[in-house]
Parts: structure tokens; sequence; C-alpha cells
């Protein structure tokens, strides 16, 4: 989880869209007023 928490602190936006799916497929982040940023999270089972 804190490699979420990082990757939106240091983003510097106030609005943020998080798309989830379920527990085994990836996140997306975006900004609303950015059509190019794209931060995808992985989920990852050890």
């Amino acid at each position: 989880v804190t490699y979420l928490i990082d990757a939106l602190a240091n983003m510097g936006q106030e609005m943020v869209r998080i798309d989830l799916q379920d527990s085994n497929s990836s996140a997306l982040v975006t900004i609303p007023d950015d059509a190019h940023f794209k931060y995808v999270v992985m989920p990852m089972r050890i």
C-alpha cells in the first residue's frame, strides 16, 4: 500500500482517478486534466 501512497503524494494533484477491477487486475491511476498521464499498479502475490 505504501507504493500507492508514495505515488499519490508525488503527483502534486488534488484530484486523481483510480480505476480498480478486482484483486487480480492492475489498478490504473490517471489525472482527469492530463490525458497523457497514466500510472499502472500491478498486483503481486508472494
